[in-house]
């Protein structure tokens, strides 16, 4: 879920607040915004992650 708050204190932010409503992004403009968003694991999930043997999660598939 995600929401936006606007507040203003002149007439002029409204609007311009009100304009990026329609602001529309291309998918590769998405796709820059997810990645440098992304949350950062927490351990123990990164610590985990690092230490994943890869040779033995190909051979379970």
């Amino acid at each position: 879920m995600s929401s936006v708050l606007v507040g203003s204190s002149k007439m002029s932010q409204l609007e311009d607040n009100l304009k990026a409503a329609d602001l529309a992004l291309s998918t590769d403009e998405i796709a820059r915004l997810e990645e440098l968003t992304r949350p950062v694991p927490l351990y123990p999930n990164w610590f985990t992650t690092m230490m994943l043997d890869t040779q033995m999660a190909e051979a379970l598939k």
